[in-house]
């Protein structure tokens, strides 16, 4: 099964979008334009071509569909893989014919990153094949505004925005001679900033908010271009063939979000973006940081994770909906821009509205690098100066510094036998910089050791200062199908849906090499899916944890039997001291432990209740504005 890097975060969302986007019709003036068709296809095969041939496959797609050549022509660039399994050639251009794809020009050898290499595509394509409209596709990893689009195996380059704009500028296609569609086979490439960079040179762009599964697209949709198809009816096409293959495929528990951008409409819903955050900059300097942060980063994150491995990508709707209160004038003219903007959206995801773009919060370590990239990019000046003040705050000196020493957590019973309620008095002064929170189940490993067994972010902070969960009293274990045995491990709850929850687990899959330097390593995440048929759960796939330093990482592919062991990542802390008192820094007293289980070997992960033999304790995680973390004391479950 080829599965992906899935990074899912929930979070508390004030708004839910409403209007002609989303779901909605488009409308009839908007119709995209009919016509004979020549569909470019910029291939870069990298690691997912040379390892798992997953180009090959999409290729061999695009073959099946049975587009009609006589009035259309699909032309491939390949290029950035060490080997293509289906023969073809790195720099070189391909077009589709009734016996398969043949070689035309092999005169385009430059580096994929390299403006002048995709402008020579499109240039070849708008000289040697005139058809009435031209639609441009990328192809790979895709790593969002910052990193960009794509990975070279042999350079170990991507392609940054303003290298596609520069490309896209010395290229046939401009404000008299647009590309009719433009589109991302390729994760977390459905930003405002992506959208803007073709808003010159394109009608209609298409993009993903989240990681895209690593069967990416279902090329199938080229079976319906004809001389009579509307750009826009063959866009919806393209979106409901991709939510269709996975829900058809009982895939639908992976994160999926698509998008039809009306780039027309975009110039205006950059300027009414630059007039709100011209205001909220304003309010920045007026201290107003923590209200902000938590408007821009309580509605979907993309690409996120507890290990702080993330792109800094939030849903712009809710964003913007979040600053209603504080901005009402602005935030409403940019949420009717917005309505215009998103023609047309198909998710599964809570909180995805179909745009996302760039804030700072989770990845502080790397934000200096990050602002450098972000600067290149042609959009907003209004906003990057807000990020870039609202980045100097973020990893400034403490807002807050809040102390939680002498509060008391409560286990109170719930009276009809449901879940028992966790809660704490924090005081009013946690509301000033509060952003999320989580509470964790340990369970006492022996020798004053405790291992977390369960964590939930299903909690809820009152406006008197009041942190509270309902407690599922649940623990995973996992079980050598073999022998029976069974030992605990960590699952966090990623994601509730209607009829089912998804929980991961992380664990670190091993090769062995000919020496301790030829190891290979990687953090992954099991996804187990609890519903009514699955009480105790059932594994239902392996995704690569994120990496922003990697751009390979974030669309692959995990074959378990290639790996020598799997060790499922649990720590222990020694939580309380030789005299029985709580240690408030038992977070610097981490042991990694692990089970460890042959790649090969046959194993499960089950949910079951706490084991009366044991004893378990609980307390909150607090995490403020600036990603400072709290602990609370502990109390026996």
């Amino acid at each position: 099964m080829l599965l992906l890097a899935v990074v899912i975060a929930i979070v508390a969302m004030s708004i839910s979008k409403t209007g002609t986007g989303g779901n909605g019709a488009i409308n009839s003036s908007d119709q995209g334009k009919t016509g004979t068709r020549t569909i470019m296809v910029y291939m870069i095969g990298s690691d997912l071509e040379s390892l798992q041939g997953a180009a090959t496959d999409d290729l061999e797609e695009i073959e099946r569909s049975g587009i009609n050549l006589r009035d259309n022509n699909v032309l491939v660039y390949a290029s950035g893989a060490r080997h293509w399994q289906n023969g073809f050639t790195n720099g070189t251009t391909y077009q589709l014919t009734d016996s398969g794809f043949q070689e035309v020009d092999s005169s385009n050898s430059g580096s994929f990153n390299q403006p002048r290499t995709l402008s020579g595509f499109l240039s070849y394509a708008y000289n040697n094949f005139k058809t009435d409209l031209y639609d441009l596709f990328f192809w790979d990893h895709g790593n969002g505004p910052i990193i960009g689009f794509g990975y070279d195996e042999q350079s170990e380059e991507t392609m940054l925005l303003s290298e596609i704009d520069q490309a896209l500028r010395t290229s046939p296609f401009s404000s008299n001679n647009k590309l009719e569609l433009v589109g991302f086979d390729a994760c977390l490439m459905g930003t405002i900033e992506v959208a803007s960079t073709f808003d010159e040179y394109a009608d209609w762009f298409i993009g993903s908010q989240e990681v895209e599964p690593a069967y990416g697209w279902d090329w199938s949709f080229l079976g319906n271009v004809n001389t009579d198809l509307d750009s826009t009816t063959l866009a919806r096409g393209i979106i409901d063939s991709y939510l269709a293959f996975y829900i058809n495929e009982g895939l639908d528990f992976y994160d999926l979000s698509l998008s039809l951008i009306n780039l027309s409409k975009l110039a205006d819903a950059e300027n009414s973006l630059s007039d709100l955050f011209s205001s909220v900059s304003a309010s920045l300097d007026r201290g107003d940081f923590s209200s902000i942060a938590n408007a821009m980063t309580q509605g979907r994150c993309f690409q996120c994770d507890e290990y702080d491995n993330s792109f800094d990508l939030v849903d712009l709707y809710s964003a913007v909906g979040n600053l209603r209160n504080a901005h009402s004038l602005e935030a409403a003219s940019l949420l009717g821009k917005l309505d215009g903007l998103i023609a047309y959206q198909r998710t599964n995801m809570l909180g995805a509205n179909g745009i996302s773009i760039y804030y700072p919060y989770r990845t502080k370590s790397l934000v200096d690098q990050f602002l450098t990239l972000y600067d290149r990019i042609n959009f907003s000046p209004e906003y990057r100066g807000f990020v870039r003040k609202a980045a100097g705050i973020l990893t400034g000196s403490r807002l807050t510094d809040l102390d939680f020493k002498g509060k008391q957590l409560s286990l109170s019973k719930s009276p009809d036998g449901g879940r028992p309620t966790l809660s704490i008095d924090l005081g009013t002064k946690v509301l000033e910089s509060y952003h999320q929170s989580r509470y964790i189940i340990f369970k006492d490993a022996g020798e004053g050791y405790y291992s977390p067994v369960f964590s939930s972010s299903d909690t809820t902070l009152s406006n008197d200062g009041v942190l509270s969960a309902n407690l599922y009293q649940n623990e995973f274990n996992l079980i050598n199908n073999d022998d029976g045995t069974k030992a605990p491990i960590i699952a966090t709850e990623a994601e509730r849906r209607e009829g089912f929850v998804i929980y991961r687990s992380a664990a670190l899959l091993t090769a062995f090499g000919e020496s301790f330097a030829n190891w290979q390593n990687k953090l992954v995440f099991f996804l187990i899916k609890v519903d009514d048929d699955n009480p105790k759960g059932i594994i239902v796939g392996v995704i690569p944890a994120a990496n922003i330093e990697d751009p390979a990482s974030t669309k692959e592919s995990i074959n378990l039997a290639e790996w020598d062991t799997i060790q499922f990542v649990n720590s222990k802390y020694k939580i309380f001291d030789t005299n029985g008192d709580y240690t408030w820094d038992w977070q610097n007293s981490e042991s990694i432990t692990g089970w460890e289980v042959p790649g090969d070997s046959s194993f499960s992960i089950e949910l079951s209740d706490l084991e009366n033999s044991s004893d378990y304790y609980c307390l909150f995680v607090i995490t403020d504005t600036q990603g400072n973390t709290y602990t609370t004391d502990m109390v026996k479950v």
